[in-house]
């Protein structure tokens, strides 16, 4: 299951299952719904990528998973399974004895997940201490080894250094190290190279996929960057304003697009078959203001194939007809003729619903 949409029963063998789940956070302006009625299911060994833009709700959905929201104005309803057991109504006492060895997380910046006056040494050896992993002369060993395995050159250097002292991609390293120090069985990964150079980036993920494999571990990969979803994990989920807009195994979500926002998403990147120096497409708009009521399909201001009734209906999560596993939210999804029609109806009008310019540069072919 995921959102509002009910799916054949699966095989009750997923290590995560989201089931519904919402945070909501006070602010000046009112509440505010970062994730709303979010489902998802993780298997044993997959990796599960979860891709939009800034601020739809990918990492307050992995802070969500790993109960890691702040003590006051956050709260979160739903359930949140973790080999059967539901995190949400747990304390941060409870949570304790989970992570590490039963979860673990990797944030977006190293340089503020590390403490910067302990040597990284310490950092990771500290994790082994809290669980009561291994004696004090055993830590050492377990740390050099952890280094190696992450690939850090000269690695009883670089345990007595701190992480002001080592190179971005270094400090990362680190940080994967600290969450992969009492082998957990899920890891989530918040934007894992953000900040990176390409190359680094690439020697990351590869690390990343590759401690997957070798420890069978569920990971759910928080990214922006369709082409390294597309690459890694075995199935997507395409967050938009809080809410799942689609969802599909990997192969199947690139091949049958449905949700008008995964196809903006897939038509701003780069491509080989442009030609050198074309402009990227961009997805017109920005998203709404969630501490605000939104009626109607929350991407409907932006999308080329807006009719009148997205602005006031609100639009379900519904199954392809042709593959029960692949879920979109849209009365007129890409690649169908209702969809098409749509798309014909605003170009002829100029304009779609909301009175956004409909243009050839801004929503591509017609398919």
């Amino acid at each position: 299951m995921v959102g509002d949409t009910v799916t054949p029963q699966a095989p009750e063998t997923a290590l995560l299952d989201v089931r519904g789940l919402t945070t909501s956070f006070d602010t000046p302006h009112g509440t505010m719904r970062a994730v709303d009625d979010v489902s998802l299911r993780l298997e044993r060994g997959e990796m599960l990528a979860v891709v939009g833009e800034s601020g739809s709700g990918k990492s307050v959905l992995a802070r969500s998973v790993m109960r890691l929201l702040p003590k006051r104005g956050a709260r979160s309803t739903g359930q949140v399974l973790l080999d059967g057991t539901d995190l949400v109504p747990l304390g941060e006492k409870q949570m304790r004895g989970h992570w590490g060895p039963s979860m673990s997380m990797i944030f977006q910046d190293p340089m503020t997940a590390l403490n910067p006056v302990m040597r990284v040494g310490d950092q990771i050896a500290e994790a082994l201490r809290a669980h009561g992993h291994l004696r004090r002369a055993e830590q050492r060993e377990a740390v050099l080894r952890l280094l190696r395995e992450v690939g850090i050159p000269s690695p009883e250097l670089r345990a007595g250094q701190y992480p002001h002292e080592l190179s971005g991609g270094m400090r990362q390293r680190i940080v994967i190290a600290v969450a992969l120090a009492l082998d957990p069985a899920l890891l989530l990964a918040d934007e894992p190279t953000t900040a990176l150079d390409v190359t680094i980036q690439a020697q990351v993920m590869t690390l990343l996929r590759r401690e997957q494999v070798q420890r069978r571990m569920a990971m759910l990969l928080i990214t922006h960057d369709l082409g390294v979803a597309a690459m890694y994990s075995q199935t997507v989920v395409v967050m938009y304003a809080g809410q799942v807009v689609e969802s599909a195994r990997t192969a199947r979500l690139f091949a049958a697009t449905r949700s008008p926002y995964t196809d903006g998403l897939r038509r701003s990147l780069p491509s080989l078959a442009n030609p050198p120096h074309s402009r990227l497409q961009a997805i017109p708009g920005r998203p709404p203001n969630l501490a605000r009521r939104v009626t109607g399909c929350r991407f409907a201001p932006r999308c080329s194939r807006a009719q009148a009734e997205c602005l006031t209906e609100p639009v379900p999560l519904v199954a392809a007809p042709d593959d029960p596993g692949h879920l979109y939210r849209c009365r007129y999804p890409v690649g169908t003729p209702e969809g098409t029609d749509a798309l014909r109806r605003n170009r002829e009008a100029g304009r779609t619903a909301t009175g956004l310019p409909v243009t050839g540069e801004l929503v591509g072919n017609a398919s």
